[in-house]
């Protein structure tokens, strides 16, 4: 079995920022604005392929550090026009731009305005028909990832947590752990896993990822639970126990990369640090835990590591209230609910918000 203090960093590999428009920017040496094809003309004389379409300071950051890296992202190329298309969640990009975000991501962040500068700048596409997408259940402890069959899967309205009448479809998991559900195209419910001798769990984003792709929910056993609550000090018996009348809570903050690149060990890597988690209502709840940039458990931490994750117990079950704050800048970068029921663990995944 795996180590419990690396619990929580796995499960949510499951399944913002904008570059900033290029209609207009300033150009440093002329003090006046330009629109995008006379920038063109100006800046193409020893550019990096082609950054100087891009904001100047972004440009300027580029050119002194990703320069070899960008001049491959030329004209023509799907890179350069990966380059010149915002960063959001939603974005295709192809595998030739990876090592050049990944630059832009470790030297150019601030400048380019890699992990959060889609916040409020994108949008989703919404299907106008029913869409279909593939769930894939797994023991986490299990090592390698052991596929559950016999778990029901419901998705669920999110005007209804009981689950009821607000049910658009439901099935249960092959052996190969695999459900394949169809909800309406404007769907933006929650998830609802049961069944196979595992904890009862609800799963939601902050934005509807499940539109864009597949994805893999893992499941875990009471022991699991139990020994985070020793590894962070909520319990001090393996048999002490939890308020059967409350729930617990597991994050994951994503920056505007999209979710291919979560559980990455290169750059680039869609999980971020510095996100500080607050919920309401938090009565009788531990305090929030995070995981280290190892992953594993600290109490200590004040914000996401760079493996993005945590969590709290002895959560309210109820509907609860999770907002996302960029701790450098105690700007909220998204906000959602989460399902939290009884004796069961509401997953929430953190998506930067998009357009209203």
């Amino acid at each position: 079995m795996k180590d419990a203090s690396l619990i929580v960093a796995a499960i949510l590999c499951a399944p913002a920022c904008v570059l900033p428009t290029y209609e207009k920017v300033d150009s440093v040496e002329q003090g006046t604005t330009f629109d995008a094809v006379e920038r063109s003309a100006l800046g193409a004389a020893g550019a990096c392929g082609l950054s100087h379409m891009l904001e100047t300071e972004c440009d300027a950051c580029i050119r002194a550090n990703c320069c070899e890296l960008a001049e491959e992202c030329g004209d023509g190329t799907a890179c350069g026009e990966d380059l010149l298309e915002p960063i959001s969640p939603v974005a295709d990009y192809s595998t030739d731009f990876d090592p050049l975000l990944g630059c832009m991501q470790r030297d150019c962040e601030q400048a380019c305005q890699v992990n959060w500068g889609c916040v409020g700048e994108y949008s989703w596409p919404t299907p106008e028909e029913p869409y279909s997408f593939d769930v894939r259940v797994v023991d986490f402890a299990a090592e390698p990832d052991e596929p559950l069959p016999d778990v029901e899967v419901r998705a669920c309205e999110g005007v209804d947590p009981t689950c009821e009448s607000g049910q658009v479809d439901r099935a249960i998991t092959d052996g190969d752990g695999v459900v394949n559900l169809v909800v309406p195209g404007g769907f933006e419910g929650f998830f609802a896993f049961s069944g196979g001798g595992y904890m009862d769990t609800t799963v939601q984003w902050t934005e509807p990822v499940q539109r864009l792709d597949n994805w893999i929910h893992y499941e875990l056993q009471e022991e699991d639970v139990a020994g985070l609550a020793l590894i962070t000090g909520v319990h001090s018996d393996p048999e002490q126990e939890f308020d059967p009348e409350a729930g617990h809570l597991i994050f994951r903050a994503q920056n505007c990369l999209p979710a291919r690149y979560l559980s990455t060990d290169e750059l680039p890597q869609a999980e971020v640090s510095g996100v500080r988690v607050e919920f309401e209502p938090n009565d009788g709840a531990s305090q929030v835990f995070y995981t280290t940039a190892t992953g594993g458990v600290s109490v200590t931490l004040e914000a996401t590591s760079t493996d993005g994750v945590g969590g709290a117990f002895g959560v309210p079950a109820r509907n609860v209230s999770v907002s996302f704050i960029d701790d450098a800048t105690e700007r909220e970068v998204a906000e959602g609910l989460v399902q939290v029921r009884p004796g069961a663990i509401g997953f929430v995944y953190m998506v930067p918000r998009s357009q209203p």
